[in-house]
């Protein structure tokens, strides 16, 4: 089901396609310890926030302490898909990146 929806999210859909995936993406990210699985849900925020008016709805599901949890992961490849999403965060505006720090993200990239 991951790779469905990253594929799938590679449309870049809308804000009513993306409402109606993202408690999927979120229970699966949220629930999933399998790196394939994980890797494919961070593909598929990835392509969703790449459409300015889809990041707060993203940030708003509270997917970055999932994504945070990831970056103390071994992987590089999942991590860095990871960083890629909370990049995307962070072109949203100051309060976006101010909840980021308030959430520890720079003792998380400390680490890396």
């Amino acid at each position: 089901m991951s790779w469905a929806l990253s594929n799938f999210c590679r449309t870049k859909p809308s804000r009513e396609i993306v409402e109606m995936i993202l408690p999927r993406l979120v229970d699966i990210l949220a629930h999933s310890l399998d790196t394939e699985v994980l890797q494919n849900v961070c593909w598929a925020l990835v392509h969703i926030t790449k459409r300015a008016e889809n990041i707060r709805i993203v940030f708003n599901a509270n997917v970055h302490p999932h994504l945070m949890r990831i970056l103390n992961r071994t992987e590089q490849r999942l991590v860095s898909t990871a960083l890629k999403v909370l990049g995307q965060f962070t072109l949203e505006d100051n309060d976006v990146v101010n909840a980021l720090i308030d959430a520890d993200l720079m003792v998380h990239l400390k680490r890396l």
